[in-house]
């Protein structure tokens, strides 16, 4: 066999190798071909499509131009050298050599296909897709070549014609995975959700070891609201690659709708570790943390979201709810500010600059940016929301113009701005007396939160039964004779906590002692919470010791300590954070000079009152007629217990309804109690400046009034399952 035969007989090999993918197979039988001959023009021209293939591109171009020293006519040469100009992104250079390919062979599809792949690159999409189109015209059955044409099809917003290139593709290779994903996106983009989940599935039913895929099935199923399938596909996605911020980050977010928000936590947590300058990680790690009330780990992420994206409007504005969660108004206030400073667009900031301002007292300045927020979003449900909280609704109010139509059109919404405008309108029909409207309002909004967000009673059921048999009258007992053998309490900080159930009047009561110039009204703290997990720890074993009195009241002046950091120059300041009722023994034991104040209201106003209320945070058994009847039994029980436990005159009810009726005597009777003498300023409380947070924030801005007072009976025949339970 003489040297071309030797030659040629590689050369097929090679060939051979190169159709089967196997290219460092095909490169050696190139080499070893051109040994033999080695100016042969075929063999350079497939020795350099096999390194292309290898991505040995400076080689592959050297071959090339050899070869086209030798042969300037050949098309194939040209072609490569256009291929390798578009691998190293010279899209120019890569358009005249596969232009001059043309000229020298200009029925050469592959060419055509290639050439639309240049101009891609060049951004000339229409031309492209003129180019896909007669490479089809000369090679009618080339998948690539349908699939290349969709996607120009899709960037031109020819969504439509895209599909049925794709759907061509399919027919000539029905296992393509590639082209389904791409089915999949523009069917997502025509609104065609279905058809797109069944097209990604059937994608990883190819390929289910394509991380990318199971993360853009996750994106979808997210969107169509089935939140444990898509955290499936997240999960999935992670197991091929574990390092992948976006699907930690994604799952966060499908969890954190789940309601699961530890978990949620812990996938932001570690979308942030991965990639450290995740901007939108930081952020709605911090969204969770402010959802589980972790104030200052949410404070820590806002400002980390910050530092890498210093104009990230939303984490201002979020950041700004914490803020004002945390009582830092005039922090709060700066935030919302700088969001709207960086992003004019987002309503969202004026109606929580506006809340602030009302919590301020700036009423004027307040309706002002709410009024701005519904002017630029008058269908959305927030705005209306925030407006409906503060002022009342009347039919000849413009501001509300849009709210009848903006319900009628809520079955599109998102769950959650659905839940917020059933709330609003529960409470603009109530405000003008259209009560059966209102109900069902109310009773639409509470289902469809519930049902996202159930309340665990057996739990709450076993920390009240827990919590009796702990805090018995024998540790009472005990603890009181203790309590004489200690050195007698010389600080003379008197905190006052307002508990009770949540709409029971604690904020009416909060403004008119704090309008005495001795008292503080420090709002819903929650300083305490954190020495009462500390003293958990004691309740292991028996708390009736001296050594455990001791550390209790330590405890006690850790609290004190934290609390007049917010007032060190006033002697008395109120706690109104209403779930210390959980932790009177407690309290009573930490704190020998506390005094406590439970606001009481008649049963079934409380209860209505609460389930009338979207809360911004907890507070998920009000949401559910009966939970919310059972749980108001629980917290009766508890304070029974506490009143039969504790020395007389130690706990002081006070009931709303007294406080409307006659309020100088029930604040006399508030300020005996604290052994202050009387202000008149006390009568004068809606003149009172110091911010409100709660809900209640523009009731106290007016004198008292009655209208809240059996409340409830405008909705009695809507109520009768919550009326057997508490009466």
């Amino acid at each position: 066999m003489n040297n071309f035969e030797l030659a040629k007989s590689l050369f097929v090999k090679g060939v051979n190798n190169l159709q089967n993918g196997e290219y460092l197979s095909a490169e050696i039988k190139f080499r070893e071909s051109l040994l033999y001959v080695p100016d042969r023009v075929s063999t350079l021209t497939n020795l350099a499509a096999t390194l292309i293939k290898q991505r040995k591109l400076d080689e592959a171009k050297e071959l090339c131009r050899k070869a086209i020293a030798i042969d300037e006519k050949s098309a194939e040469l040209w072609l490569n050298l256009g291929i390798i100009d578009n691998d190293q992104f010279d899209y120019s250079g890569a358009e005249i050599r596969i232009r001059t390919a043309i000229c020298i062979n200009p029925d050469y599809a592959e060419l055509y296909y290639h050439l639309g792949n240049t101009l891609i690159g060049l951004g000339q999409l229409v031309d492209a897709v003129a180019s896909y189109r007669r490479a089809l015209e000369l090679n009618p059955d080339n998948a690539e070549t349908y699939n290349n044409l969709g996607n120009a099809l899709k960037d031109l917003g020819q969504l439509e014609a895209a599909v049925a290139s794709y759907s061509k593709a399919l027919e000539i290779r029905p296992n393509f995975a590639l082209m389904l994903i791409n089915l999949g996106n523009v069917l997502i983009d025509l609104g065609l959700f279905d058809a797109a989940v069944a097209s990604y599935r059937r994608a990883l039913e190819i390929e289910p070891g394509y991380a990318e895929m199971h993360f853009n099935l996750g994106n979808i199923l997210k969107d169509l609201g089935q939140l444990v399938d898509a955290a499936a596909s997240y999960r999935r996605a992670l197991e091929l690659e574990p390092y992948y911020a976006e699907a930690h980050y994604n799952l966060g977010n499908a969890l954190k709708d789940l309601g699961q928000l530890d978990n949620a936590v812990t996938s932001y947590s570690r979308a942030r570790e991965i990639k450290h300058d995740f901007a939108e990680a930081h952020y709605n790690l911090g969204n969770a943390l402010n959802e589980l009330r972790l104030l200052d780990d949410a404070l820590a992420s806002y400002h980390k979201a910050l530092e890498v994206k210093p104009d990230f409007a939303e984490a201002h504005n979020n950041l700004g709810n914490v803020l004002l969660d945390l009582n830092r108004l005039g922090d709060a206030e700066a935030s919302y500010r700088r969001s709207i400073a960086v992003m004019p667009s987002l309503y969202d900031a004026y109606g929580n600059l506006g809340s602030a301002l009302m919590a301020l007292g700036k009423i004027d300045e307040a309706k002002k940016f709410i009024n701005h927020a519904i002017e630029m979003a008058p269908g959305e449900a927030i705005p209306l929301a925030t407006a409906l909280k503060h002022f009342p609704f009347r039919h000849d109010d413009p501001r509300f113009n849009h709210l009848e139509a903006a319900y009628k059109q809520r079955g599109s919404l998102p769950l959650k701005d659905k839940i917020i405008l059933n709330f609003a309108m529960g409470k603009a029909m109530e405000d003008i007396g259209q009560y059966e409207l209102s109900f069902s309002a109310y009773e639409e909004g509470n289902r469809l939160h519930y049902m996202g967000r159930p309340f665990d009673e057996t739990e709450d059921e076993g920390f009240l039964k827990y919590t009796c048999s702990i805090f018995n009258d024998d540790v009472f007992k005990d603890c009181a004779s203790l309590a004489e053998t200690l050195p007698p309490t010389q600080d003379e900080r008197v905190p006052i906590f307002v508990v009770g159930m949540p709409r029971s009047g604690s904020t009416l009561i909060e403004q008119i002692l704090s309008s005495h110039s001795d008292i503080f009204g420090a709002g819903e703290i929650t300083a305490f919470n954190s020495v009462a997990k500390k003293a958990g720890e004691l309740l292991h074993g028996p708390i009736n010791s001296q050594a455990s009195l001791l550390v209790l009241r330590q405890l006690g002046q850790e609290y004190l300590d934290q609390v007049w950091k917010l007032v060190p120059e006033n002697q008395y300041v109120i706690d109104k954070l209403l779930t210390n009722y959980c932790h009177l023994g407690l309290i009573h034991l930490m704190l020998p000079n506390a005094k406590i104040i439970h606001s009481t209201r008649a049963p079934m106003d409380t209860c209505f009152s609460c389930y009338a209320l979207r809360f911004t945070h907890g507070h998920e058994y009000s949401y559910d007629p009966g939970v919310l009847g059972r749980k108001y039994l629980r917290y009766s029980k508890l304070m029974e217990h506490w009143h039969n436990g504790l020395p007389n005159g130690r706990i002081l009810d006070v009931r709303y309804e007294d406080c409307v009726a006659n309020p100088e005597r029930e604040a006399r009777r508030m300020l005996d109690y604290l052994g202050l003498p009387w202000d008149p300023s006390c009568l004068k409380f809606h003149e009172n400046k110091r911010p409100v947070l709660t809900a209640s924030v523009a009731q106290v801005r007016k004198p008292i009034y009655s209208s809240s007072v059996a409340r409830w009976k405008h909705f009695a025949k809507n109520l009768s399952p919550l009326l057997e339970i508490i009466l």
